[in-house]
């Protein structure tokens, strides 16, 4: 048997009511937005990079889409504390720093071992495009 203290665990997404605890529906994300002085064209725009890079998370079978919770809030708060200069950043070619928090980042080892994959050149390249 194993002597470690991590076999009585168990996640609480597996259980149908709590399924869509662990993340932001849209609305939510609508609803944060709404919060931080933005014109709508600037709304759609940041609602569509949010839902390309922290929506997709289902778990037990719900059927919307969560967005990473994490990510999310740390992306709003840059938004928040300067709209005119984030959003600058956001249209701009390093767009993927302002979109990830650097402790959350894959680090350079598991891209170097996504790279040596078959495919996996282009998929880094995709990725790092944006």
């Amino acid at each position: 048997a194993d002597a470690s203290g991590a076999n009585h665990m168990w996640s609480l997404t597996h259980e149908p009511d709590f399924a869509d605890v662990c993340g932001f529906k849209r609305a939510d994300v609508e609803t944060a937005l709404a919060l931080v002085d933005l014109r709508p064209g600037d709304v759609a725009f940041v609602l569509d990079l949010m839902e390309k890079y922290y929506d997709g998370y289902r778990f037990n079978g719900i059927t919307e889409p969560l967005y990473n919770p994490t990510l999310c809030l740390f992306f709003l708060k840059g938004l928040a504390e300067d709209p005119s200069y984030f959003l600058e950043k956001l249209r701009g070619p390093r767009r993927m720093k302002r979109m990830s928090d650097r402790n959350v980042n894959v680090s350079e080892n598991v891209v170097g071992l996504v790279q040596r994959a078959p495919g996996g050149c282009e998929a880094v390249l995709a990725a790092r495009s944006g």
